[in-house]
């Protein structure tokens, strides 16, 4: 159990060059070569190793243990450049998931200083996505959410503005803020059906980069038009 984890190296296989000893390393969610077709594009969730694959399919071992075993640790760990006793530690644990997770799904989305951004989700994903857009340059980064706590923090990592209402009213309220011509993109990170429909045409007009996982079966409609970033 565990998927998110930072730790020190104890000790490293005869094959593994990247890391050694001593080393402060991350671990994404994802266990991947970083050598393969699909890494090479950062599509590590899709790696083609036959060791590759998620830490829930790796028995016996995770983050909540007090040592962890890692496959293709050349691959799937990355070296941190701080001591171990750094104040950043919490923070850069952000980088094992849900940074990752936002921060793909801005690049996956095109998002750039031109871009105008509507966030859907104001979870630790879509917060980090918030950020993440900040971070590319976006023009305008719209944040749907219902939580003011959430929401203020947002606008502290770069919302320029905050939509709280649902459906309909909250597509036209996004409108109403984009001149009627909606976003560039749309970073979904709640994962529901019901969201995934919201990111249609009616508040978009560029595709959508999804940064969650869908708990329902996803509508091919909406998938056609939509970069999965599992």
């Amino acid at each position: 159990m565990g998927h998110e984890f930072i730790g020190v190296v104890e000790d490293a296989g005869s094959e593994v060059t990247t890391v050694k000893r001593g080393d402060l390393v991350v671990a994404p969610f994802a266990i991947s070569d970083n050598t393969c077709a699909f890494c090479r594009e950062g599509l590590h969730t899709s790696c083609a190793h036959p060791q590759a694959g998620f830490w829930d399919g790796e028995p016996e071992e995770g983050g909540q243990a007090e040592a962890v075993r890692v496959p293709l640790a050349d691959g799937t760990l990355v070296k941190l450049p701080v001591a171990p006793d750094s104040a950043l530690i919490p923070s850069l644990l952000t980088l094992s998931d849900v940074f990752g997770t936002g921060y793909h799904a801005a690049v996956a989305g095109g998002v750039n200083e031109r871009t105008r951004v509507t966030v859907i989700g104001d979870g630790a994903v879509g917060l980090l996505a918030v950020l993440s857009a900040k971070r590319l340059g976006a023009e305008q980064i719209i944040l749907m959410g219902r939580h003011a706590a959430r929401t203020d923090l947002g606008r502290e990592f770069g919302a320029t503005d905050v939509v709280s209402a649902r459906g309909e009213e909250g597509i036209a309220q996004v409108r109403e803020l984009t001149g009627g011509h909606g976003t560039h993109a749309v970073l979904e990170a709640v994962g529901t059906m019901s969201i995934l429909t919201a990111s249609r045409p009616d508040i978009r007009t560029w595709p959508t980069a999804r940064a969650s996982r869908s708990s329902s079966s996803p509508d091919p409609s909406v998938m056609r038009r939509s970069t999965h970033v599992p």
